[in-house]
């Protein structure tokens, strides 16, 4: 019985530090579309502006990848209340 909890506890902390890697790798994709949103100069430089874009499309997925796991049959608020800290 006891190795039951035990193994149910350790996927709880993969579960969740799965979640906030993609959490941090959301926020950084988030920055990194950014930073190439200002290098692009208005959009008239290709590569920043293919680079912004990857970005934020890759941070988008991340970011719902990252509610759907936390939220599974909640709602999305329950997702940032956990995150938040309440």
């Amino acid at each position: 019985m006891h190795k039951n909890i035990a193994k149910t506890v350790n996927r709880r902390k993969i579960k969740y530090s799965t979640t906030w890697l993609l959490l941090c790798l959301a926020v950084s994709l988030e920055i990194a579309g950014a930073l190439g949103l200002r290098f692009s100069k208005g959009f008239t430089l290709l590569l920043p502006t293919v680079i912004s874009v990857l970005a934020f499309t890759l941070a988008l997925y991340a970011l719902s990848d990252t509610v759907g796991r936390c939220c599974r049959g909640r709602a999305p608020g329950a997702a940032f209340d956990r995150f938040h800290g309440e």
